[in-house]
């Protein structure tokens, strides 16, 4: 963004308080995992990218590789590698309520067992993606530290991480439940990671997407991110501070723009796990439509065990419709990675 856009943004403060999230700065009445909610904003359209369409209004123009119209952002945090005893029981009882409807299963989906024995099929996910002319990133935990259970140690998967780096698409961090504003756990999970990969780690995406305004943007800087994904809201698709355009956020506390990316998230699986297949397709296509009449980025989440299980065939068939549309509609399908570094190259 300009330093003219940035201005007359400025100009605006209704609009400046959102984009900053300054309601947030200090803000005490926190969700029992230390988060904002989305009840407690004072702004009511998440649902419309209002800062973007205004900066769109103004001439913020974006233009994408091989002319493509928008950008899909596909991203996967990787929270399990072996199914904890939760998903056994809704297996039994998804296996239970839909057993006399059976098969329901698309044709080009593969077969998918109601019982996993792992969720290190990695590869299934990129085979999808691949179809589709597209991309994406895992986001993998390099911690033992969490709120829960343990999860897995990062240097078991090395065979799996090895995989997705030949195939080209990306790495990045999944950082532990307790490092969301501390500089020193985000850099030590970093180096972890990239001493498996033997390459730099530049994205980073907090477990239950806590992050707090603007701590945990100071932090990834200090730890040498080059981009965050961490901000949307658990439980609410839309526009957490209206943008659906990566952004360099601005600290109100230092009167400074920081060094670090932002791909805002739109949509996360999981906040969607109670609605109708119906209801969560509607709600998608129409922010596909508000992403693209700004030539923005719509950045979701889909949880790695969707694409394993056949307790969530339901989303992975609206995944692959996801892919279908973003790619008749000319959008690129892609991961946050290329993304990051799009904006970089383009000085966006």
């Amino acid at each position: 963004m300009g330093d003219d856009l940035k201005q007359l943004l400025e100009a605006n403060p209704q609009l400046w308080d959102l984009y900053t999230r300054k309601e947030e700065y200090g803000f005490p009445l926190l969700d029992r995992h230390g988060r904002f909610p989305s009840s407690a904003s004072r702004w009511r359209e998440i649902a419309r990218p209002v800062v973007s369409e205004f900066l769109v209004e103004h001439g913020y123009t974006v233009e994408y590789p091989d002319g493509r119209d928008f950008a899909l952002c596909l991203t996967h945090d990787v929270d399990e590698v072996r199914p904890p005893l939760s998903h056994t029981f809704q297996s039994l009882l998804a296996l239970t309520t839909h057993l006399p409807s059976l098969p329901w299963q698309g044709r080009n989906d593969p077969p998918l067992p109601w019982f996993p024995r792992h969720y290190r099929a990695f590869h299934q996910i990129m085979d999808l993606e691949e179809e589709y002319g597209g991309t994406s990133s895992f986001y993998f935990m390099a911690t033992d530290r969490d709120i829960y259970r343990f999860r897995y140690h990062i240097e078991d998967l090395a065979a799996e991480l090895d995989e997705i780096q030949d195939r080209g698409w990306e790495v990045g961090i999944h950082g532990g439940y307790y490092s969301y504003a501390d500089a020193q756990a985000m850099h030590q999970e970093k180096t972890r990671l990239e001493a498996m990969l033997r390459t730099e780690v530049r994205g980073y995406r907090n477990h239950f997407l806590r992050i707090q305004v603007p701590e945990t943007w100071v932090s990834l800087e200090q730890a040498g991110f080059l981009y965050d994904t961490t901000l949307g809201y658990p439980g609410t698709p839309g526009f957490r501070n209206g943008m659906c355009h990566p952004f360099r956020p601005f600290d109100l506390r230092t009167g400074r723009e920081m060094d670090i990316l932002e791909i805002p998230l739109c949509m996360m699986d999981q906040s969607q796990a109670l609605s109708r297949p119906p209801d969560l397709w509607q709600r998608l296509a129409t922010m596909m439509d508000r992403v693209a009449a700004c030539r923005g980025v719509m950045t979701v989440l889909f949880h790695t065990p969707i694409f394993m299980s056949a307790v969530h065939r339901t989303h992975l068939q609206i995944y692959r419709k996801l892919l279908a549309c973003a790619r008749d509609r000319n959008a690129w399908i892609t991961s946050a990675g290329e993304i990051a570094d799009w904006w970089v190259k383009q000085g966006y």
